[in-house]
This record gives C-alpha cells, sequence and structure tokens, in this order.
C-alpha cells in the first residue's frame, strides 16, 4: 500500500485516496498530523450514510453497503497509520497558508521548504520503485527467454533425433525397423 501510495504522490502531489478524505477547512490555526487525522476520523464518523432503500429502490442498498465499508477501510487505514504521510502533507499545506494569514512568512517560508524536500524525496522513493519494478520484470522476462530457448534447444535435439532415425530408417537394408 505504501508503495503505491508514494507512487502517486510523484503522479499526483498527494495519495490517490486524497479525494476519500475530508478537507480540512482554512483556518489560523496550526494543526499537526494527528490533529489531521482525528479530524478526518470524525468528519467520517459523522457524515451521514446513504438513506436506507425502499420497496421500490432495492438497489440503494447495495450503494449504502458499499459506503458503509469503504467509510469503514477509510477509517480503519486512518487509524492504522496508512494515511500518515497524508496527514502530513495536508498538515503542511494547512499551515503554510496559516502561517501566511497570521503573518509569519518566514515560518510559511520554512514550511514551503519542508514540504518541497518531503515531496522530492517522496519523488525520488517513487522513481526507484518504478525502477525496482521495471527490473523485476525485465528479470522475468529474462526468465522467460531462458526457459523458451531451453524449450526451443529442446526441440531442436528432438528435431534432430527424428531426422537421424529417419535417416538410420533409410540407410537399413530393411525397413522393417523403421516407423
Amino acid at each position: 500500500m505504501l508503495k503505491a501510495q508514494l507512487f502517486h504522490l510523484l503522479l499526483l502531489g498527494f495519495p490517490l485516496c486524497a479525494a476519500e478524505l475530508p478537507t480540512i477547512p482554512a483556518s489560523d490555526r496550526i494543526l499537526s498530523s494527528q490533529e489531521v487525522k482525528n479530524y478526518w476520523l470524525i468528519v467520517l464518523h459523522r457524515k451521514p450514510l446513504p438513506p436506507k432503500s425502499t420497496g421500490l429502490h432495492p438497489q440503494k442498498q447495495q450503494a449504502r453497503q458499499d459506503e458503509i465499508v469503504r467509510r469503514r477501510k477509510l477509517i480503519s487505514g486512518i487509524r492504522a497509520g496508512s494515511h500518515d504521510l497524508g496527514a502530513r502533507i495536508t498538515a503542511l499545506e494547512h499551515n503554510i497558508a496559516a502561517n501566511r494569514q497570521l503573518g509569519k512568512s518566514n515560518e510559511a517560508g520554512r514550511l514551503e521548504k519542508e514540504l518541497m524536500t518531503l515531496r522530492e524525496h517522496l519523488a525520488r522513493i517513487a522513481m526507484l520503485e518504478a525502477q525496482r519494478e521495471l527490473a523485476l520484470k525485465a528479470a522475468l522476462a529474462m526468465d522467460r527467454i531462458q526457459a523458451l530457448e531451453a524449450e526451443i534447444a529442446r526441440l531442436e535435439q528432438q528435431l534432430i533425433q527424428a531426422a537421424s532415425d529417419n535417416n538410420d530408417c533409410e540407410n537399413a537394408s530393411n525397413g522393417a525397423d523403421c516407423p
């Protein structure tokens, strides 16, 4: 999960699942990553579920169940730490804006540098992960090529043997032994 999240950070600048997480409202309050995660959990718990289905619309029951499962997974992921990186980035982005609002441009600049450094580091990790995956694919392709080469060699040997058997048959004075 973390590898996929890091790869998507390179492409999107934020984890792929960020669209599922509640947006932190703008304020001049400085937030920690834990406070961001707590906010996400509170909003997810309080957000109303789709209405229960009626006899006229039984398909809504499946959509409701899917939403319940999606939220439970998201909440357990937040609690398990799967979204810690997203929370850190969200807190940094929020705190940059909050410090600007408070007139603390030096602190906002420092946080911007920290955010840029974090994103650059994550981009390098994602690039290394992509290279590792390419190397793994190349190794698997090489294994496949070696297996195919071995199969070709085996078939060539069978062909040579069949040709040799055929020649032996033609050269034999009595063709009774030949198939």
